[in-house]
């Protein structure tokens, strides 16, 4: 389904997770790890028009969740369109994928 490519300093990694069907890059998500704070900035999940309300956003973060156990997540400002998205992972996730971001992630910003 997907691949991630990785760039890192000495606290955060950015990094870029694709989607992908039938060797057609779909869509995905860029990401930045604190490792030092243990947060996650997710930047928007951006998925080809064909594919969206099919519950791959859903399955993505599931799996980066899996990838990185024990982190925050936080979001960029949400795109129009996207809020009920969010809302509803907040309501599964209490706590998690509001606005904001670590010191050391916004440095590297």
């Amino acid at each position: 389904m997907a691949g991630r490519h990785d760039r890192e300093s000495n606290e955060v990694t950015r990094s870029s997770f694709r989607i992908y069907r039938d060797d057609q890059d779909i869509g995905g998500v860029d990401f930045w790890a604190c490792r030092t704070c243990q947060y996650v900035l997710l930047g928007e999940i951006g998925l080809v028009e064909a594919e969206q309300n099919k519950g791959l956003g859903r399955r993505v973060l599931e799996r980066l969740r899996n990838d990185l156990p024990g982190y925050r997540w936080y979001i960029t400002l949400a795109k129009r369109g996207s809020e009920t998205f969010w809302r509803r992972l907040r309501e599964t996730h209490p706590g998690e994928y509001a606005t904001g971001a670590c010191p050391h992630i916004q440095a590297s910003l």
